[in-house]
């Protein structure tokens, strides 16, 4: 009954986060995105079961002007996504790449987990949809909140084929429009290992 009720309380949160994304009205400030994706990273490890934590590896990202109150859960989700679908893996790993066109930011988070077909890449920002439902928790609206979020932000949102010779997994990545303050050129990486 207890795990019942604690699940149905996280459902009706979750709608309730849905429902208000879209209806903020824009707040845009100065973030350093690479503080908040590790940030991110650090409150889905919170909250993660008991197993292998996954590595975190991000190229130096762009300070960015956007409202956080819609990047963070975008990130959170996302980052919650990959660390759940890696796992399974043997080593699990997400990787956070940035890459920029002028002020234009592109977000990919790419894991080493079970992956997705085509058809599930077409459906995966779906209310209720559930790509592996038989082997993994959830509602499905995670990454409908990402969508909503991004959407906010003057973005979109896809699933695209990991790289070339890259080890499986997702990779879905968003944009920010125009939000770039400062373009980095430099190639620098941060890891993290969150402690079990």
């Amino acid at each position: 009954i207890f795990t019942q009720c604690d699940a149905s309380a996280r459902f009706v949160s979750t709608m309730l986060e849905l429902a208000r994304l879209g209806d903020l009205p824009l707040r845009p400030e100065p973030l350093r995105l690479t503080e908040q994706v590790q940030s991110a990273f650090d409150e889905v490890m919170l909250g993660a079961p008991p197993g292998p934590r996954p590595a975190l590896h991000c190229a130096e990202l762009p300070r960015v002007n956007a409202d956080p109150r819609l990047l963070r859960p975008a990130l959170v989700n996302l980052i919650g996504n990959a660390v759940k679908f890696s796992r399974h893996a043997a080593q699990p790993r997400i990787e956070i790449e940035g890459r920029t066109a002028g002020s234009d930011l592109t977000l990919c988070v790419h894991d080493n987990g079970v992956g997705l077909s085509a058809a599930q890449a077409q459906r995966i920002f779906e209310p209720f949809y559930r790509a592996h439902s038989e082997l993994y928790e959830g509602h499905g609206l995670g990454l409908s909140i990402v969508r909503r979020a991004v959407q906010a932000l003057g973005g979109r949102v896809w699933a695209e084929s990991p790289p070339q010779g890259a080890p499986g997994g997702a990779m879905l990545c968003f944009t920010l429009p125009g939000a770039v303050l400062v373009v980095s050129g430099s190639h620098l990486m941060f890891s993290s290992r969150a402690e079990p």
